[in-house]
């Protein structure tokens, strides 16, 4: 049987302080069918650096899109944020897409 495809996303503000460094080197290393979607602003220098920690397993970057176009092709939402988070939106979003 083939494997499931899992696409992992996450949405917000592309920058260090907000652990996705550490999201595109964990996807990286994941085996299996996996895709990683990114939705937000990244400007080209951090998107290299992300495919680069990704290695050979391309990483989707959408720019800012919709939360609906967002959460409508992503199965699992990701926050991996390296600071105390006040008021994840993200996270109260992706429970109201079922995600």
């Amino acid at each position: 049987a083939p494997e499931t495809l899992v696409r992992f996303g996450y949405i917000g503000r592309v920058t260090i302080d907000k652990g996705v460094e550490e999201l595109a080197e964990a996807y990286g290393q994941m085996r299996g069918a996996a895709r990683l979607v990114i939705a937000g602003e990244a400007d080209p220098a951090i998107q290299a650096r992300l495919q680069a920690l990704a290695g050979s397993k391309p990483i989707d970057f959408l720019g800012f899109v919709s939360p609906d176009a967002f959460y409508n092709q992503v199965d699992v939402v990701v926050a991996p944020s390296l600071w105390h988070e006040p008021l994840p939106r993200s996270i109260l979003e992706a429970f109201a897409y079922g995600r």
